[in-house]
Parts: structure tokens; sequence; C-alpha cells
């Protein structure tokens, strides 16, 4: 297949509903944004620094897995946050977890990420 300019890789809806190999570390991130009901057929992920067109005038998607969209700060503070930093890798799934916990329920059934070692909620 010929390399388009700009595109690192891409891959089929076929490819994202078998699975990835987890050898694959982007192949991998674009698995977990794939929902088969409101994804198209093919997810293509863009060389670093590239942008499409559309986003040019806010100058980013943040949806890339590179590191510098994927490096980026989880805050939380306020009554029943322990103050600290801790540089545990986290998601935003886990924001669902923490803000569960600081309001005494269960976290989502579906929600993939709970609280990291080192990571204290105080209700």
């Amino acid at each position: 297949m010929e390399k388009q300019p700009g595109i690192l890789k891409a891959y089929t809806r076929t490819q994202l509903t078998k699975g990835i190999s987890g050898k694959d570390a982007v192949g991998q991130a674009v698995q977990l944004s794939f929902n088969p009901g409101r994804c198209g057929d093919v997810a293509a992920v863009l060389k670093p620094f590239y942008v499409p067109a559309f986003t040019l005038s806010t100058g980013t998607t943040h949806g890339s897995p590179h590191a510098y969209d994927t490096h980026v700060p989880l805050l939380f503070y306020g009554a029943g946050i322990q103050p600290g930093v801790h540089e545990n890798r986290v998601t935003p799934m886990m924001t669902a977890g923490v803000l569960s916990r600081l309001v005494g329920i269960r976290p989502p059934a579906k929600a993939q990420e709970s609280l990291q070692p080192g990571i204290t909620v105080d209700r």
C-alpha cells in the first residue's frame, strides 16, 4: 500500500474489532478510542506534529497517541484530597473513580480506571 503524506499508521474497523497486538503501542491507543457504533471504517494516526487542515485555526486536537498529547497533568484539589505530587501514570478515565470516592458512591460500571497506589482521597 502506498503511504500518504502525514499519515503514520492506519487501522481498519476489522483490525480494531479483532484486537491489536500488545506490541503495537500506537494501535493499542487507537483501540482504546474505538467505539464500533460511532467510529468510521478507518482510523488514521498522523505523524508527530502534523495536524489536520480543519484544526489550523485552533492548532491542536489533543487526540494523538504521541507523547506531547498524552503526557498532561491530571489535577484534583479541594476538600478530601490529600496534597502531594504523584508520578503515577493516569488517564482521564481515572476521574470517575476519584469523584465517585469523594461523594461516597460506587464508580460507574464501565469505569476502566481506579485510584492508583499512593493517591489518597479522604471522605
